[in-house]
């Protein structure tokens, strides 16, 4: 992450509150939904059809494993770096979603849906590019939040890149 304090950081800053601002009442809802991690809310809509696990459970079985990989890998990192989520580090940056205390990098979020988007991918090609802009909207959604930098988002996607690879590297 970049260091709290330096220029790095307030650009960061203010990048988060230009996002608050922009964002209207149906995008702040749409934030609100994406804080579940569930394979359904993130890509059920673009998908075309409802992934519930009643009706997927060996998929669901599998994202849930990468949402678990995902926990272990990203705690500790959120803790070596212990940088502060900006609704915490910033009076003006609201928290706009249910408020994670946890550290701030990298997204937890964004690690699950970059990792589900990128195996999703792999296994529904034809739906690739709407894949990945719901992977990076939904992620999004953590900045709009007051969650996350958009920082933190490249760390995650880094974080869910080495957890797709390998998970896929052992199939």
């Amino acid at each position: 992450p970049v260091v709290t304090g330096s220029e790095a950081d307030r650009e960061q800053q203010a990048v988060v509150l230009a996002a608050q601002r922009g964002a209207n009442a149906e995008r702040i809802a749409q934030a609100q939904r994406d804080v579940d991690e569930s394979l359904d809310t993130m890509f059920g809509a673009v998908l075309g059809r409802p992934l519930r696990a009643v009706d997927l459970p060996a998929s669901t079985r599998f994202f849930s494993r990468l949402g678990e990989t995902e926990e272990v890998v990203v705690a500790p990192a959120k803790k070596a770096f212990d940088r502060v989520r900006p609704y915490l580090g910033n009076s003006d940056i609201k928290s706009l979603v249910t408020p994670s205390t946890s550290r701030s990098y990298p997204s937890g979020h964004t690690t699950r849906v970059n990792a589900s988007a990128i195996v999703l991918a792999a296994l529904v090609p034809e739906r690739c590019d709407v894949i990945w802009l719901r992977a990076r909207d939904y992620a999004w959604s953590r900045v709009i939040g007051g969650m996350h930098y958009p920082n933190d988002l490249d760390g995650g996607v880094r974080a869910g890149t080495a957890i797709a690879v390998s998970v896929m590297s052992r199939a």
